[in-house]
């Protein structure tokens, strides 16, 4: 290979050759932008879940013998469409090989004297995940420790001004208000008015071991979907919310985009090598006359090829390079738009909000993904290969004296 050769004919052809680049810079940039804009949706959409430390939350929507009747007492109810496990139900969840940790709580309605609000009581002895986590989040006072305690989300709490030490009448019940809790960001799925001992949950409703929100955390994410069919087959009313559920219902770009990114980061990649392949047979026409001389003085077909070769692979790497650095600026740029996540969904994670349209509004973030860029370049490389070696049978077409016959 004539480096020097190379660099002449580079520069001598220069606009063809900026307009190589271009065209596989604008291609890689596609495949990248789509790749790395995929991953960061699904992050985005999996925030909710991985900051309360869960894989699934479960919920049925209707139950048998016992479970259909309403549970209600004094303005405090079951929601509608979320009744509560049997125990048998309970334990199998909680016996799931691939259940490394479980929570179980009790969501209730409070309709106390025409006004709405939710209540959800939890176990503290639980692992700190789904609504179990709201007692690490108390800003003010402490969260309930017996059954005559309540805390209640602290933007509610300012609006009711109900403030620590005060006394609130629920179900009868007179409940002593210790403490404030502050949601935090990406985490509105397990978000409800009030928090209680799941003790005093089951006493609203005058019914012991009541649970009728489950979360799950697995041992192995890869196998949501395998966890989700079994718990579908022991429970077949159940209501099952994963990351998975709520890319799938969220009817947006980003999901069309997470289907069919594959197809389409394969059909941008063929029209780029088909649209390099056309240019550089256009270039090879072009310099026939070039080659025709190359040969005349000695150069052997191999010798052209492999100059063809490392020309057509140095302007698909430096495309590639230029192409992820475009993809990475873009990615940047979009890692400060803020989307709006749906967490109602097909499969709702909480009764409290089934009656509304709640949403979380979250940036993408800004995501790299080194192993695909790695990926690009090699790919490229080959393309490179690829070219010439498909240049090679018009290359021995190409006689001397054909050539020189033209001067």
């Amino acid at each position: 290979m004539n480096l020097s050769l190379l660099k002449a004919e580079m520069l001598q052809n220069r606009s063809k050759v900026f307009f190589n680049i271009i065209i596989i810079a604008i291609a890689v940039m596609v495949v990248v932008v789509l790749k790395t804009m995929t991953v960061s949706y699904q992050k985005s959409v999996n925030k909710p879940f991985r900051n309360i430390g869960v894989s699934l939350i479960v919920q049925k929507n209707k139950g048998n013998n016992e479970n259909t009747r309403p549970l209600k007492t004094d303005g405090v109810r079951v929601p509608f469409s979320s009744v509560v496990f049997e125990n048998k139900e309970v334990k199998v969840l909680k016996n799931i090989s691939q259940v490394k940790d479980f929570s179980s709580s009790l969501l209730v309605w409070n309709m106390t004297k025409g006004k709405f609000n939710t209540i959800i009581g939890i176990n503290p002895n639980d692992p700190s995940i789904g609504a179990t986590k709201t007692k690490d989040w108390i800003v003010r006072g402490h969260f309930p420790k017996n059954k005559n305690e309540i805390a209640f989300e602290k933007h509610f709490a300012k609006f009711n001004r109900f403030k620590i030490g005060n006394m609130i009448n629920i179900g009868g019940v007179s409940l002593k208000i210790v403490g404030h809790v502050e949601i935090k960001e990406g985490s509105q799925i397990i978000a409800t008015n009030g928090y209680v001992l799941i003790e005093t949950a089951q006493n609203f409703i005058q019914s012991q071991d009541a649970v009728n929100v489950i979360y799950l955390t697995l041992n192995d994410m890869s196998k949501v979907e395998n966890v989700e069919k079994q718990i579908t087959r022991i429970i077949p009313s159940a209501k099952i919310s994963s990351s998975n559920s709520f890319l799938e219902s969220s009817g947006s770009l980003a999901t069309i985009v997470n289907k069919f990114s594959l197809l389409i980061s394969i059909i941008s990649i063929i029209a780029a090598f088909v649209l390099i392949l056309k240019v550089m047979f256009s270039s090879l026409n072009e310099r026939t006359h070039d080659i025709g001389i190359l040969k005349a003085i000695g150069w052997t077909n191999k010798e052209i090829k492999n100059e063809l070769i490392a020309e057509s692979v140095i302007q698909n790497v430096i495309g590639a390079v230029i192409g992820i650095v475009m993809a990475t600026a873009v990615g940047w740029f979009t890692s400060f738009i803020s989307i709006d996540i749906s967490l109602s969904g097909q499969t709702p994670p909480s009764s409290a909000v089934q009656h509304l349209s709640l949403q979380e509004n979250m940036n993408l973030g800004f995501v790299l993904l080194p192993e695909l860029h790695i990926f690009v370049i090699i790919g490229a490389i080959l393309t490179g290969i690829a070219c010439g070696y498909l240049m090679m049978n018009k290359l021995l077409k190409i006689r001397p004296a054909d050539v020189l016959r033209k001067i």
